[in-house]
C-alpha cells in the first residue's frame, strides 16, 4: 500500500521537501544528524485535506510552510528567529497559526525569567500575518499565550479563543480572549482570578463551563453557564495535584473532570446542571488520557495503555486508522493529523527497512506514500524494543531496550537513560537521544522506573523512593541485561536530562559500583536549594511546587536532614568515575546553578569532572547548535570513558 500513492499526491510534495532541505551539505556523522532539529516536523493536514503545514529546519533557521497539493507547491513560507518555534495548527483552511516562545521577562515585570509564549495567525493564500496580541479597549494586556488556542465555528467562521493575561487593579488577571484569524479583532469573554484556569468552549463558541483551581487555598470551584451566567455548581479540596475539565461526554449536559481521589485519579462524568458526579468516565479498558475533537468539546478518543496507540471511540474511524498501522507494518506508527473529513491521514511511523518519517494516505484512493524523512540523511534505524525486568523488590519495570545495528546482542557496552519527570515515561517511539549512542555502537537501556506514569500504581510506587529504589531500578536493569548475556557489566555509563540528570549524579554517588561514568543533563544536585527555589522564597506555607516534590522526596520540607542523604552534591567524595554536567544558561525549569555547586564540590574533592555550558539554551534544548554541542559532548565523554571497542 505504501508504494502504491500516486505521483500527484505524495511523489511530487517528498520532492519538494527533500528539494529544499538540500541547501547545506549532508553531515558527516549521525551524531551530527540527530544533533539537528529533525528537517522535518509538525506537519499537519489542513481541514479540507487540500494542503500540508510542515515546519522546515536548516540550521537555525525554522520555516513554518504550507504546500498546496492542488498547485503542487509551496504557497506559504514564514522564517522565525530570534523565537522558538514550538506548534504550528490549522484554524481553517486559510489559516495557520504558529506558536513560538521566548526565555525573557516581559517589560514591567518582576520576578524570575520564564518561558513565554506567543501566536501569530498566517493568511497562507494572501501571505498575510496577524499577531495574536490580546489588544482590546478597556484594558491593558499581555500578548502572551497561556494556554494552546482553541477553534470554534461560530457563524460560519472559525474563530480563536485564547487565555491570556489583562491587568486590573494593578494585577495580571487570566482572561479568555477571542480572535479573529484574518483581522486579528480581539474581545475579551471571561475571566478568571484563580491560580489556574480550565475553559470548557462549545462548539457554538460559548463558554458552557469553567474549573479554577486555587492552589493556595488548596480549593477548587466548578462553574457552568445558566441563565447565561457562570453559576458555581460544585467545590472540592486539592492537597496537591489540579484537577482539569477535561471534554463533554456525548451527553452536552454532562461533563468529564479528572480529579484524584485517595492518591487516585479518576475521570468523573459530572452534570452541568447541578454538579453530581455520576461515576467514572471509561470508554474502554485500560485508557489513561482523554482526547477532545479539533473544533468540539466532545471526547473523541483516548489513548489506550496497553498499546500505547490513540483509540478512536466511534468504530468506523478506528477501523480507518487500525488500516492505516497495518499498511504501514512498521516498529512503531503513531497517529499525526487527519483532514476533517477523514479522507486523508498522516502518520508517523519508524521501521529499520524504511526509516523514520511522516506517511500520507489517500482513504479514497486506498493509497499511501512516505513524504518526508524526520532527519534527513540518517542512515539507518536502530532496533528499539520493549524490555521489562523485576526490581530488587520484586516490582515489574517494563522499559526500552534500543540495540546497535550490525552488533550481536552480546556483552555490549551499555548507556543506562533515565527519564525526566520523574512523572513521565519511556514508549518505543523514536528517541533522537536514544538512537544516536546506538548508532555509535552503544545498547541504551530506558527503564521506566517506579515513579513512572505508566499506571497509577506505577506512579504512586514511586512516592518516597526518590534517589532510593527510583535510583536501583536503574541498576536492577542493568544487571538484568548482564545477567541475559546481552551487556558487558565493566562497560556501563548512565545519562539523563532534568530529572534523569539527578539519576545521573546519583548513580555515582548514592549507588556506586555499578557505572564507568556519569552524564547529567540539565541535573537537579542540592535538593533542598531546588526546592526552596521551586518554593518561590516563600515565607510562609507550603507552594504546590514544594508539596509536589516533597512527595516524591518523602521530605516533610526543605529543613528535612533526609534531603542531605539523597543530594548527589552532598557525596561528592564517595565519586570514582569521571562525570560530565551540561546545563543551559536560560533554563528556567531547573536553575543552571544546580550543576554549578556539583562542579565545584567534585573539583573541591578532587574528582574528575567535565563542565559544559549551553549559551542561550533553555531546559528543553530547543535549538540546534546547543543540542548538537550537548550530543557532540556526551558522546566524546562516552567514547572516552567507556569504548565500544
Amino acid at each position: 500500500m505504501r508504494n502504491r500513492c500516486p505521483i500527484g499526491v505524495a511523489g511530487l510534495i517528498l520532492g519538494v521537501l527533500a528539494w529544499q532541505s538540500s541547501a547545506r551539505g549532508a553531515p558527516a556523522t549521525t551524531t551530527e544528524i540527530l544533533g539537528q532539529l529533525p528537517s522535518i516536523e509538525m506537519v499537519s493536514l489542513s481541514p479540507n485535506g487540500q494542503q500540508l503545514a510542515f515546519v522546515r529546519t536548516d540550521g537555525e533557521n525554522r520555516i513554518a510552510q504550507v504546500y498546496s497539493f492542488e498547485q503542487h507547491a509551496v504557497i506559504s513560507a514564514t522564517r522565525v528567529s530570534g523565537q522558538k518555534l514550538r506548534s504550528i495548527e490549522w484554524a481553517d483552511d486559510d489559516h495557520l497559526i504558529v506558536e513560538t516562545s521566548v526565555t525573557t521577562l516581559p517589560a514591567g515585570l518582576v520576578g524570575r525569567r520564564g518561558e513565554w509564549y506567543l501566536g501569530q495567525s498566517i493568511n497562507v493564500k494572501k501571505r498575510h500575518v496577524v499577531a495574536l496580541d490580546f489588544q482590546i479597549d478597556d484594558a491593558e494586556t499581555m500578548n502572551v499565550l497561556l494556554s494552546p488556542v482553541t477553534i470554534r465555528i461560530v457563524k460560519g467562521k472559525a474563530i480563536m479563543f485564547a487565555e491570556g493575561y489583562f491587568v486590573a487593579g494593578g494585577l495580571l488577571v487570566d482572561g479568555l480572549f477571542t480572535i479573529d484569524p484574518e483581522t486579528g479583532r480581539t474581545a475579551k469573554v471571561g475571566e478568571s482570578y484563580a491560580n489556574r484556569q480550565d475553559w470548557l468552549i462549545g462548539e457554538d463558541g460559548t463558554v458552557v463551563a469553567l474549573l479554577e483551581c486555587n492552589t493556595d487555598k488548596k480549593r477548587w470551584t466548578l462553574k457552568a453557564r445558566k441563565n447565561g451566567h457562570l453559576t458555581t455548581i460544585a467545590t472540592g479540596e486539592m492537597l496537591i495535584d489540579n484537577p482539569s475539565l477535561v471534554g463533554l461526554t456525548d451527553d452536552p449536559n454532562v461533563a468529564v473532570m479528572s480529579v484524584r481521589e485517595d492518591e487516585v485519579w479518576h475521570d468523573r462524568r459530572v452534570s452541568l446542571a447541578n454538579g453530581e458526579f455520576l461515576g467514572d468516565y471509561e470508554p474502554g479498558l485500560g485508557t489513561d488520557r482523554l482526547i477532545v475533537g479539533r473544533l468540539t468539546p466532545r471526547i473523541v478518543a483516548a489513548h489506550e495503555v496497553a498499546s500505547d496507540q490513540i483509540r478512536f471511540l466511534d468504530p468506523a474511524i478506528q477501523s480507518q486508522w487500525e488500516t492505516i498501522v497495518k499498511a504501514l507494518d512498521a516498529t512503531r506508527v503513531t497517529f499525526d493529523s487527519a483532514s476533517d473529513d477523514r479522507k486523508r491521514w498522516v502518520a508517523i511511523a519508524s521501521s529499520q527497512t524504511d526509516g523514520y518519517g511522516y506517511h500520507l494516505f489517500d482513504l479514497d484512493a486506498r493509497r499511501g506514500k512516505k513524504v518526508a524523512d524526520i532527519y534527513r540523511d540518517l542512515p539507518t534505524v536502530a532496533e528499539r524494543k520493549a524490555y521489562g525486568y523485576e526490581a530488587k523488590d520484586g516490582l515489574k519495570i517494563p522499559g526500552v531496550l534500543t540495540l546497535p545495528p550490525g552488533r550481536k546482542p552480546e556483552k555490549l557496552p551499555l548507556v543506562v537513560i533515565a527519564h525526566g519527570g520523574p512523572a513521565a515515561r519511556v514508549t518505543t517511539d523514536f528517541d533522537w537521544w536514544a538512537e544516536a549512542y546506538a548508532l555509535e555502537g552503544y545498547a541504551v537501556l530506558e527503564p521506566n522506573f517506579r515513579g513512572s506514569t505508566l499506571s497509577e500504581a506505577h506512579l504512586k510506587a514511586g512516592y518516597g523512593e526518590w534517589g532510593r529504589k527510583m535510583q536501583t531500578d536503574l541498576s536492577d536493569g542493568v544487571r538484568s541485561l548482564v545477567k541475559d548475556g546481552i551487556v558487558d557489566p565493566q562497560r556501563v555509563c548512565i545519562v539523563g536530562g532534568s530529572y534523569g540528570g539527578y539519576a545521573a549524579m546519583a548513580g555515582p554517588t548514592l549507588d556506586p559500583g555499578v557505572y564507568r561514568c556519569a552524564a547529567a543533563v540539565a541535573g537537579i544536585s542540592d535538593l533542598a536549594r531546588f526546592v526552596r527555589w521551586s518554593n518561590g522564597d516563600r515565607l510562609f506555607g507550603q507552594s504546590q511546587a514544594q508539596r509536589y516534590w516533597s512527595r516524591f522526596m518523602g521530605v516533610t520540607g526543605t529543613d528535612d536532614p533526609l534531603l542531605k542523604t539523597i543530594s548527589p552534591v552532598q557525596h561528592a567524595a564517595v565519586v570514582t568515575v569521571p562525570m560530565l554536567l551540561v546545563h543551559g544558561k536560560d533554563d528556567t525549569v531547573v536553575p543552571y546553578e544546580q550543576s554549578e555547586v556539583m562542579r565545584d564540590a567534585l573539583t573541591k574533592a578532587g574528582k574528575n569532572v567535565e563542565f559544559v555550558t549551553l549559551k542561550a539554551e533553555d531546559h528543553w534544548l530547543s535549538r540546534s547548535a546547543t543540542r548538537s554541542q550537548m550530543l557532540s559532548a556526551t558522546v566524546n565523554f562516552l567514547k572516552k570513558y567507556n569504548p565500544v571497542d
